[in-house]
């Protein structure tokens, strides 16, 4: 709620004015905070946290290094945008997918709230996010829930190269890596790649929602999805970010025809609008039949 009226005074010039020194306060003290945990973490080689998150089940055990573990240690949330729209559009007697699980936050989420003769698929490449996310299902008891594919999802089957940072495996990207060394060293690993058609066939699913986060990929992501997304219909929550797209041969416009051409609304979870482009941001797509 605080987050959401001080965007609603920032979006206002005169009480923008008005509510400045407050305003200013609150960023001297977010900076502050930001500032602690930056030199707390920033000398540490290696290890984990187990943390709980606002309005999220269970605990999470994260990567000392993870930007993550950053964003949760001073927000105290997150992604809660992404959190209340999947609470409010998923269906619990559908199973879900989650492509680009990382650590698996939002699969303990969507494991959580589906019943329990559904499953979730989690779809994660990288061999350190993928371990932590095993133990995070471990840690929460839903194991059994959730079915594992170690690997990319894509347009065409086969192998891979994978550019990721070792502890913000967060940052991991096919494309020409967007990273620049910014966050750290960026190294090359070869992983698998499969449709998402051929695993909702292979694991038998019947998906009501699609969760899609992979750093620019989404465009092969859901190429190779075509097949169950008009056969199950599910609503398709992802996000979209023109730079990271266009490194890999695509645009957030050519994602959003794509899902329109397979009968689908698409609008910005931010504000429910029409999208303008270039575009960066999350989306919800929404059948129409």
């Amino acid at each position: 709620m605080l987050k959401k009226i001080i965007a609603q005074l920032k979006s206002n010039k005169t009480i923008r004015f008005i509510s400045w020194p407050v305003l200013t306060i609150r960023n001297k003290y977010k900076n502050k905070k930001n500032q602690f945990y930056e030199e707390l973490l920033t000398n540490v080689q290696q290890g984990s946290l187990i943390v709980e998150i606002k309005d999220l089940p269970g605990a999470y055990e994260i990567d000392i290094r993870s930007r993550i573990l950053r964003r949760i240690l001073i927000d105290k949330d997150y992604e809660p945008e992404i959190v209340s729209i999947l609470k409010k559009y998923l269906k619990t007697d559908k199973d879900a997918v989650n492509v680009g699980a990382n650590i698996g936050i939002f699969t303990v989420l969507l494991a959580d709230l589906i019943n329990k003769d559904r499953k979730v698929l989690a779809v994660e490449p990288t061999p350190l996010a993928f371990g932590y996310l095993v133990n995070n299902l471990k840690r929460n008891n839903l194991t059994n829930k959730v079915v594992l594919y170690n690997g990319v999802c894509c347009d065409t089957p086969g192998g891979y190269n994978l550019n990721t940072i070792e502890g913000k495996e967060e940052f991991s990207s096919l494309g020409e890596s967007y990273m620049n060394n910014i966050h750290g060293n960026v190294v090359q690993i070869k992983v698998q790649g499969e449709t998402l058609d051929h695993l909702v066939n292979t694991f038998d699913l019947d998906p009501g929602i699609v969760l899609i986060d992979v750093e620019g990929a989404e465009m092969k992501v859901l190429k190779g999805a075509s097949e169950m997304i008009a056969k199950y219909r599910p609503i398709i929550i992802s996000e979209l970010v023109d730079e990271f797209l266009i490194k890999q041969g695509n645009s957030s416009e050519e994602v959003v025809s794509f899902l329109k051409k397979l009968g689908y609304s698409v609008k910005s979870t931010n504000d429910h609008k029409e999208i303008k482009y270039p575009f960066s941001g999350n989306i919800i797509a929404i059948p129409n039949f």
